[in-house]
């Protein structure tokens, strides 16, 4: 019987050199961006089965495209929490923003690990930060400047006259305007 084969001294390098040999089909040589690529198909085909709004696509994209501009030609084997952590350092973001932009790149991977594109997901673990939800609410002078408002911009006021309905509805409903109106918006 043959002694066994060490890859490296050090048990992480050596991790590193057996997940580059193992027969993940996407395979840790490949860049970033290629993951990212065909995770974005990937939702556009679950958003032409509605399965979510389709403004999901467009943050993640942005999201996605940002982070892997940042980490530049990056090996998918050597990605590493750091990066992300630089990262989101250097941009300055607001704890709700980090949220998001830790969720994409979560998905991202996670996606890939449980289509059998990559072995891990390095960010499995990042922690995301807590949002504070918004507390403001619409006072009743400004809704009534709103429901009153015409659309200066339009000779017919075409727009005004679908307004004033989208906030009626959402005064009663106590839904936020963004998610309304973007399930009003899928939906027509």
């Amino acid at each position: 019987q043959s002694p066994p084969v060490k890859l490296s001294k050090c048990d992480a390098e050596a991790y590193e050199i057996w997940l580059s040999l193992s027969n993940a089909p996407f395979g840790t040589n490949r860049p970033l961006f290629e993951l990212i690529v065909s995770f974005l198909a990937h939702l556009d085909r679950r958003l032409k089965r509605q399965e979510f709004a389709p403004e999901y696509t467009s943050i993640f994209k942005s999201h996605l495209d940002n982070f892997s501009a940042a980490v530049g030609e990056q090996k998918l084997g050597q990605l590493r929490r750091d990066q992300l952590t630089k990262y989101l350092a250097a941009g300055q973001f607001t704890p709700s923003q980090e949220h998001r932009i830790i969720t994409a790149v979560k998905s991202c991977l996670n996606w890939a690990v449980a289509e059998e594109l990559v072995n891990r997901n390095p960010f499995a673990k990042y922690p995301r930060p807590k949002i504070k939800p918004r507390k403001k609410l619409i006072t009743p002078e400004e809704y009534a400047k709103l429901i009153t408002a015409r659309d200066e911009g339009s000779k017919d006021q075409r727009r005004s006259a679908f307004f004033r309905p989208v906030l009626i509805a959402i005064r009663h409903s106590g839904r936020r305007l963004a998610k309304y109106v973007i399930s009003m918006w899928v939906t027509c």
